[in-house]
């Protein structure tokens, strides 16, 4: 083991071994590190290979200590490998000079460069004097266990070098220079060729800060050349300030900056006057400057201050700020603003015509093919602050887009009126017919609501005369039978006592046919009444409660409506006892005179049902289908809610209409109706639960 952070090697190749992951993926039960696991003791390892990294790690199941090894020697680094992520969990030992040092809890975190590329170092912090801020532009070599930062597809982009020990970190010289006795080097050649290279140490420049981002960058130039110096200093300049800058050169972008940056104000002067030029002036000199393959003069203007006139195209949000779109000339160039400044310059209008001030930030194609390999591609550039941006002439409001628009809004709006007027007529004359049909649908539901109730009360009382009379007179001759009979004989009394079981049984049975078909006299109750009692009888004889919660006018609800409900609430509390084996069931009715409408529900905290899945008319089940018909009858609907083990709520809504008492009158004014529900409506319905005459 080489490295605490879970790192083994042999000789010749190196693994991680990634406890955290095995003891997250159960592989691995014991502490995310052992104890006795540490640099420098040789360990046996059983687990399994993870391949979903940038290089497989492993997942240890069990690691056995062998005892105390000496270190394998370091591998003198070779800057191919080492940037490309081959000498993963190494050790290896490298030289590099110190840019920067962040404080990151128990060590220190350095970053370097060596052969012109960055890296970083986590070095423990017993290694590195009190001071680390001493090491920055000083020359140090490390021994160590790279380990890769990759992407999001296991590509490689940067190694990340573990010191774990104090001997591992070795000063080899001290920073050449203080920061500001650096040698100087003018901004337009901050990368330009030199017969003795800086090798990764700082240089300093000097010039006029045109744009200050605290804790992030200032923005420098001098004459035609500009240099963006990236620094952790919240320092505010102001432009006009004369500074100097101590820096290392950054070559990530297309011309060369400065990172890790220190600034000192040497003295204050006026804002500088941006330069006059536009984006196609700069493009053509860029691109004579790539031709001739000389330096442009007298400057590519880079990271320049320059002021030029546009016209504003569009205004977007992007993601940390705003764009502006404009055009110039055959350039196109996008303004980038910070959201504050943005939010100012939303109001201006597409086609408005403007002076714009900023920094300039050229993109550029890269094409090894052609000749110039650079091409000037577009322009963006830096909008400092609001005021950067002048309204010279805004556009006329009467464009050819807008007068389009009026002509046509005019055109719509007369052919919407000639359409109105034809609608109106058409709608008016369907609506008396929807009235018409509405009416009829109403006046049917009461007619035959009434004839059915006739029915069923006659049906019910010649049940009770005819064939439950019989069925009681059977059961008393056989009563008198078995009373005449010798009492030694036990299997003729077996067979009595089965005779009179079955027939108690046909009498129950009877009984309830008989409750089933008579019900709540409604013209005796008010509508909510009628309710209470309903479930009072239906919840007879169950374990379930059934509560019944009322509101609103409901005492002068037609018969027939509430008739046609009662039946619909009925069927609803049957299905909930029968499938749903609920401990309570509440109903709620409530007027809505708003709407001109009745809603009831009918809730359980049963079982529940996947809605859809139910049995219907095909499976012989009518009960939601006739649920769903006595409620559109009077131009209402029914609508289930339900999940497994969730319970079921079914709701129904019907309309009220003024015109429903005068439906009902006929039915009134024909016979003393009584209004008689049943338990259910259909082949779904119930047994009764013990009602006598």
């Amino acid at each position: 083991m080489i490295y605490r952070r879970d790192v083994t090697r042999t000789d010749t190749a190196g693994i991680y071994v990634n406890f955290g992951f095995a003891r997250e993926r159960g592989v691995w039960a014991g502490d995310v590190i052992p104890d006795d696991v540490h640099v420098g003791v040789e360990i046996e390892i059983d687990g399994t290979i993870d391949p979903g990294g940038f290089s497989p790690p492993v997942l240890p199941r069990e690691v056995r200590v062998l005892g105390p090894k000496p270190l394998p020697p370091a591998r003198q680094t070779d800057p191919e490998r080492f940037f490309s992520g081959a000498d993963d969990s190494l050790l290896i030992e490298i030289t590099g000079v110190v840019h920067g040092v962040e404080d990151a809890d128990s060590d220190w975190r350095l970053n370097l460069e060596t052969a012109g590329h960055p890296f970083v170092a986590v070095v423990t912090k017993s290694a590195i004097p009190d001071d680390p801020q001493q090491l920055v532009d000083a020359e140090v070599r490390l021994t160590g266990v790279p380990l890769s930062i990759f992407n999001t597809r296991g590509e490689f982009l940067q190694p990340r070098v573990m010191v774990g020990r104090p001997e591992w970190f070795t000063i080899v010289s001290p920073p050449p220079h203080p920061p500001f006795d650096c040698p100087p080097v003018a901004i337009s050649s901050l990368a330009r060729f030199r017969p003795e290279p800086f090798r990764g140490h700082r240089i300093r420049t000097q010039g006029v800060v045109i744009h200050t981002i605290p804790g992030q960058a200032v923005h420098l130039q001098d004459d035609a050349g500009g240099v963006r110096a990236a620094t952790r200093s919240i320092e505010l300049f102001t432009p006009g300030d004369r500074v100097e800058v101590a820096g290392f050169v950054d070559r990530s972008g297309r011309v060369a900056g400065l990172t890790d940056a220190i600034l000192q104000k040497t003295h204050s002067g006026p804002p500088p006057n941006p330069t006059m030029i536009t984006p196609d002036e700069i493009v053509a000199l860029n691109t004579k400057s790539t031709q001739s393959a000389v330096m442009a003069r007298p400057g590519d203007y880079e990271g320049c201050l320059i002021r030029f006139p546009a016209r504003l195209l569009e205004a977007r949000v992007s993601n940390d700020g705003g764009l502006l779109v404009l055009s110039a000339g055959k350039t196109s160039v996008v303004a980038v603003a910070e959201l504050a400044d943005f939010l100012a310059l939303r109001r201006l209008m597409p086609g408005s015509e403007l002076e714009v001030t900023g920094i300039v930030a050229t993109d550029w194609k890269f094409d090894p093919t052609q000749w110039p390999a650079t091409i000037p591609d577009r322009m963006t550039l830096i909008v400092r602050s609001a005021d950067d941006v002048r309204l010279v002439r805004s556009p006329s409001w009467w464009t050819p887009k807008r007068l389009g628009i009026l002509l046509g809004g005019v055109a719509t709006v007369l052919a919407g009126s000639l359409a109105w007027a034809w609608l109106l007529r058409r709608r008016v004359k369907a609506q008396a017919a929807l009235l018409a049909a509405e009416m009829r649908s109403r006046r049917d539901a009461a007619v035959e609501f009434d004839a059915t109730l006739k029915e069923r009360n006659r049906l019910a009382a010649n049940l009770h005369d005819t064939l439950l009379q019989t069925l009681g007179g059977i059961g008393f001759q056989l009563d008198a039978c078995e009373g005449s009979r010798s009492q030694d004989d036990a299997e003729s009394k077996v067979h009595f006592d089965v005779a009179r079981r079955m027939v108690n049984h046909a009498t129950g049975e009877l009984h309830n046919s008989v409750w089933a078909m008579r019900s709540l006299p409604i013209r005796e109750q008010t509508f909510p009444e009628a309710i209470k009692t309903l479930a009072g009888r239906i919840g007879e004889g169950h374990a379930a409660r059934i509560d019944v919660q009322t509101s609103g006018k409901l005492d002068d609800v037609p018969d027939f409506v509430a008739g046609n409900l009662l039946l619909i609430v009925q069927e609803a509390i049957y299905n909930a006892l029968r499938h749903g084996r609920p401990k309570t069931i509440t109903v709620q009715v409530s007027d809505h005179p708003p709407t001109h409408t009745i809603r009831a529900t009918v809730s359980d905290d049963g079982a529940g049902f996947p809605v859809g899945r139910q049995q219907g008319v095909e499976q012989g089940h009518f009960g939601l289908h006739g649920m769903r018909e006595r409620a559109e009858r009077l131009g209402g609907s029914v609508s289930i809610e339900s999940e497994l083990g969730g319970g079921t709520a079914v709701s129904i809504e019907v309309r009220r209409r003024d015109y429903d008492h005068d439906l009902a009158e006929p039915a009134a004014a024909g016979s003393p109706v009584q209004a008689d529900i049943g338990v259910s409506s259909n082949g779904d319905g119930p047994p009764g639960q013990g009602i006598t005459e």
